[in-house]
């Protein structure tokens, strides 16, 4: 199944993982645009998750750092990444879920924050090292993606235990919005597990702590709230609708993953 975005003029198509990969994938992605002048930059804004890209045609751009052609990791993201989308792209990408991760890589996930990692690093999971090649081989896109879901279920199965066990965690940071309701100490709790093994395990699976976490996925909720809302409603109704303490702290939030204020993002999109 597939699903176009506001980024289909650019080539971009994004595709449903089979129901078995559900659990750790959000989406497998393609963007195809054979334009040699062509030159547009995007921001991808964070929300916890992983993925990697296979690059099949020109050098790709990710805050100025180049990517040649093959397979690479990227990290779970706590900040707007920049990509800027230049000449013949011809890319394969697949979204992890948040936490799903440490089932292809032989470290802890935060290592990784806000990181790239080439799939031939020893500290890739050794079957992954091939695969640009062997997708370079394939046919067409929906073929590629049902080798990537062949390959990639044994591996999450295998680690599906441990992945497991931070599950209940993230589910109530992504559902919730409330201060008190995310307290590390309360959803440690839940889980049966010690604040500091909770953090631990949020630094090994999440690549970055809890509260940084929820702090991510507000930022997603107000970025819906900011594109729907009345324009005249005042960044303070905004905050308290989100949950924040006051506008400052919603100010402050919303720029440390974004880049930008909420008040330059309504600007922005005012504006398209």
């Amino acid at each position: 199944m597939t699903n176009q975005t506001q980024l289909a003029h650019l080539g971009f198509s994004r595709y449903q993982p089979s129901a078995a990969l559900a659990p750790w994938v959000d989406w497998f992605w393609q963007i195809e645009r054979i334009d040699s002048h062509y030159n547009q930059v995007e921001y991808m804004h964070p929300e916890g998750g992983s993925g990697i890209i296979f690059n099949f045609a020109d050098p790709l751009l990710f805050n100025s750092s180049r990517h040649h052609y093959g397979g690479i990791i990227n990290g779970p993201a706590s900040k707007t990444t920049q990509f800027q989308i230049t000449g013949t792209v011809n890319a394969l990408g697949i979204r992890f879920k948040p936490g799903a991760l440490p089932a292809l890589i032989n470290m802890p996930a935060s290592e990784l924050t806000n990181f790239s990692l080439s799939l031939t690093e020893p500290k890739v999971a050794p079957e992954l090292n091939n695969w640009a090649e062997q997708l370079s081989n394939l046919t067409n896109t929906l073929t590629k993606i049902q080798w990537l879901e062949q390959k990639l279920l044994p591996l999450f199965v295998s680690h599906s235990q441990k992945l497991a066990k931070l599950t209940p965690a993230i589910q109530l940071i992504c559902q919730q919005n409330d201060n008190d309701g995310l307290a590390p100490n309360l959803l440690a709790e839940k889980i049966n597990l010690s604040q500091r093994q909770f953090e631990r395990l949020c630094l090994e699976q999440l690549g970055m702590s809890a509260k940084k976490f929820s702090g991510v996925r507000r930022t997603i909720a107000a970025r819906k709230c900011l594109r729907e809302s009345n324009p005249a409603t005042s960044l303070t109704e905004l905050a308290m609708m989100l949950g924040f303490y006051d506008q400052a702290h919603f100010i402050h939030q919303f720029k440390q993953v974004i880049g930008i204020t909420p008040g330059q993002f309504r600007d922005k999109i005012n504006k398209q």
